[in-house]
């Protein structure tokens, strides 16, 4: 496995510490206010749930460091809200602050750029549909994967994002649902007659995405890795460790492939020259 982040840091002022009945109060509005924004389709000013998870934050440290299985799992249980991917975003800009979250944005931006280039993908050919974000997501893989004579093979290796075509409803669901420790993967929908959807999957539940466009789902997808302080898992670990390079600009400090190695200094340069004209 591994390990994204060896501490949960903080960015904000740690609050005032909460007594027990402080929190279960706290838990038990969050959960109320979440149910009125259901009911009402999301429909309702969202600045108390976002108070809340505030006043709440301490608690989700004592849980991260004492959850070693199904945290998504338990947490989404724990705090509904985190279903939205919205509400994942802002426990990122409370976690590392919102200059964190706009230098993410925009370098996210930048490594589709870079990928595209690789690619031979031209700007008149670039679209910022699911097709484009299948393309970019598979070529990194495919870019930085073990191969399959060392040690990514027999099942090591698994796409990060799958991708469904004019399925029902009821096979939409069965889509939806996968084992406990599962690690959390991208599901995409499309069809003909209806709107796109984008689910963010793993650990039995599913996370609602915001937007559609390759940039902020893959930037929700990396997120949810690091404000729950979930293990890559090595299927997905060669993708990630690039992302989290390029994208998060950190280190990344574990055993990586061959492949790896070579395609991450080509991807430097390249990436470099974009963030010089940015």
């Amino acid at each position: 496995m591994f390990r994204v982040l060896k501490e949960v840091p903080r960015e904000m002022t740690p609050n005032k510490a909460k007594t027990k009945e402080e929190t279960t109060s706290h838990l038990s509005k969050l959960k109320e206010e979440w149910r009125k924004l259901h009911r009402n389709h999301g429909n309702r000013d969202s600045t108390h749930i976002k108070m809340l998870l505030r006043e709440t934050l301490d608690y989700r440290d004592e849980f991260l460091r004492s959850h070693t299985n199904s945290v998504l799992k338990d947490l989404v249980e724990e705090f509904p809200c985190f279903s939205d991917a919205l509400y994942v975003l802002f426990e990122f800009a409370v976690r590392f602050g919102d200059k964190k979250l706009k230098e993410v944005s925009q370098s996210i931006k930048t490594t589709v750029a870079t990928t595209l280039k690789m690619m031979g993908i031209t700007k008149d050919h670039l679209t910022e549909g699911p097709e484009t974000m299948t393309e970019v997501i598979k070529y990194l893989e495919d870019a930085t994967k073990f191969d399959r004579s060392g040690k990514g093979r027999d099942g090591h290796f698994s796409s990060i994002i799958k991708i469904y075509e004019n399925i029902e409803d009821d096979d939409v669901k069965n889509k939806l649902k996968s084992k406990e420790m599962t690690p959390p993967h991208l599901v995409i929908f499309k069809s003909e007659s209806k709107k796109l959807a984008i689910y963010i999957v793993g650990d039995s539940i599913h996370i609602s995405s915001q937007g559609s466009t390759v940039t902020s789902v893959i930037t929700q997808l990396l997120a949810i890795y690091y404000v729950f302080d979930i293990d890559y898992p090595k299927c997905y670990a060669m993708v990630l460790g690039l992302l989290q390079i390029f994208v998060m600009n950190e280190a990344f400090t574990y055993e990586t492939s061959k492949k790896f190695k070579f395609y991450a200094k080509k991807f430097r340069t390249v990436f470099d020259s974009f963030a010089k004209d940015d």
